[in-house]
Order: C-alpha cells, then structure tokens, then sequence
C-alpha cells in the first residue's frame, strides 16, 4: 500500500507471478492527495504469468492524472484472469490521446 499527502505521487510497482505459477499476484492500494503517471513506460503494474489471477489495483485521490503513454494495468499473459482496477478520483483530466 502506498500513502501520501504530497502535491505528487509517482509509483512504479510490479507483481509478476512465475509461468507454472498457480497464486495470485499481490495486490496494488494507493491512497493520496494527487497522483500523476506520467511519460512513456510509467506504469502501476500488476501481473501473473501462470493460472493465477493477477492482483488487483485500487486508487484513491482527489486528483488523478495519467498522461504521456503512463498506464494502469492489471493483466494476465497465462491462463489466468486479469486483475480489477477500481479508481476514486473526484478530479480526472481526460485525455483524447489513447492508443488504438
């Protein structure tokens, strides 16, 4: 879990299960004031490999801003599901920029 008050939070965290894994992957809480992922290849990450389910990923925050090519991503690359990702955020500036 992350927590902060600060004007700026970057996190950058991964959970990757092992291929024959069978777990689940850890989950991902952050709570603060204002988050901003920012710039290509900045991702909060949670994945598994085997027939786990990945984590999932929970944010709370007045502010989010996610811009530049950064990511939210809770996925699977074996038999397993991909994780939730529930956000809270009473501000969130939309981009008009993703990727197809």
């Amino acid at each position: 879990m992350v927590s902060g008050a600060g004007a700026r939070t970057l996190c950058r965290s991964s959970t990757t299960g092992e291929l024959d894994s069978t777990g689940q992957a850890g989950d991902i809480t952050i709570n603060t004031n204002q988050l901003t992922i920012s710039g290509d290849g900045a991702t909060i990450f949670s994945a598994t490999q085997g027939s786990g389910q990945a984590g999932d990923i929970s944010i709370q925050t007045r502010q989010l801003q996610v811009n530049n090519g950064a990511q939210i991503v809770a996925t699977t690359l074996g038999d397993g599901l991909g994780g939730n990702i529930d956000v809270l955020a009473l501000v969130y500036p939309v981009s008009r920029n993703f990727p197809h």
